[in-house]
């Protein structure tokens, strides 16, 4: 046995040797490396908060009682940013998305999350159906209405998406006037979660809407409960201010479920069919991908992008 291990040792020893020999050959072949100065240039580093609060356009940091429009208002907790209507509008837009009824959009540098918050006037939605929200006819309706919406998503040229089941069943607080519910579903690429809140008003009704990976879902709800509870109408606005010979959306708080936003609402309503249900899931798509880039560093490279300077043509 000692042999073997002595000629096991030898032969470390001549490939060790051969290995040193064929590195000073190539080391004598090879340019010497750029100085240290050069290649740290070349490594990609995350940006610094500071860096990333530079890049961003007009915003309002918390803490501050905020203005939203709409009769809204956030009292807006510290160390959170909230980019106002131009401002949000254009953000969205610019990531793919519609900005269209955006009240604001807020978010936290350093978390990937991001809550958008928008109001529809769709006038008075009553409550009274609050004990009828039955989560597995609900997301039946859902699935029929999103086997439609796939053909035309094909046609469209847009990838279909599937429901997997609910995130959070929808649930109705009858103090606060707040109804909350979460899908969860998958596409091509990958799992896709949104997590739906509805505050109700006076003449309409207000989306509060976070958007984060599906695996920080549940972590982002903790982080952003403060600012949840601080997003309201402001007094004379709420929806116990309601009086006789208000605006009537006709609606109750099924078809809020089921339509996901104004206009699938109104068309919910109408006809009692879910047949836009193709706006309801072409905003959860791209919330999701854009919550897991995270919405701040998205900004922060897209200011990098703009700021570089052309290279010369050879």
């Amino acid at each position: 046995m000692t042999g073997r291990v002595g000629v096991f040792v030898a032969l470390l020893a001549l490939m060790a040797t051969a290995s040193a020999d064929t590195k000073k050959t190539k080391k004598a072949a090879e340019p010497p490396p750029p100085p240290i100065e050069e290649v740290a240039t070349d490594v990609e580093r995350e940006p610094t908060p500071e860096e990333i609060e530079a890049s961003l356009p007009p915003h309002i940091n918390g803490p501050k009682l905020v203005d939203l429009g709409n009769n809204i208002e956030v009292d807006l907790p510290e160390g959170m940013v909230l980019f106002e209507h131009t401002e949000a509008k254009a953000l969205l837009e610019q990531s793919g998305a519609s900005g269209e009824n955006v009240n604001a959009a807020i978010g936290k540098i350093g978390a990937d999350w991001l809550v958008i918050v928008e109001y529809q006037d769709v006038g008075y939605v009553t409550d009274t159906d609050a004990d009828q929200l039955d989560p597995g006819e609900l997301f039946k309706s859902y699935e029929e209405g999103n086997n439609t919406q796939n053909e035309r998503r094909k046609a469209m040229g847009i990838g279909a998406l599937y429901l997997d089941g609910w995130s959070e069943m929808p649930k109705y607080n009858k103090l606060t006037h707040r109804l909350v519910w979460g899908l969860k579903g998958h596409s091509d690429e990958g799992p896709v979660i949104n997590a739906f809140t509805r505050i109700l008003g006076r003449n309409g009704y207000m989306s509060v809407n976070l958007v984060d990976a599906p695996e920080r879902i549940e972590s982002s709800k903790e982080a952003t409960a403060a600012l949840f509870a601080r997003t309201r109408f402001k007094t004379g606005y709420t929806y116990t201010d309601h009086q006789e010979g208000d605006k009537s959306s006709g609606m109750g708080l099924r078809a809020l479920v089921l339509g996901g936003t104004g206009l699938a609402v109104m068309k919910v309503a109408k006809t009692g069919l879910l047949i836009k249900l193709l706006l309801v899931f072409k905003k959860v798509w791209w919330l999701a991908l854009l919550g897991i880039g995270g919405f701040f560093k998205w900004i922060a490279g897209r200011k990098k992008d703009d700021n570089e300077e052309p290279t010369a043509q050879e």
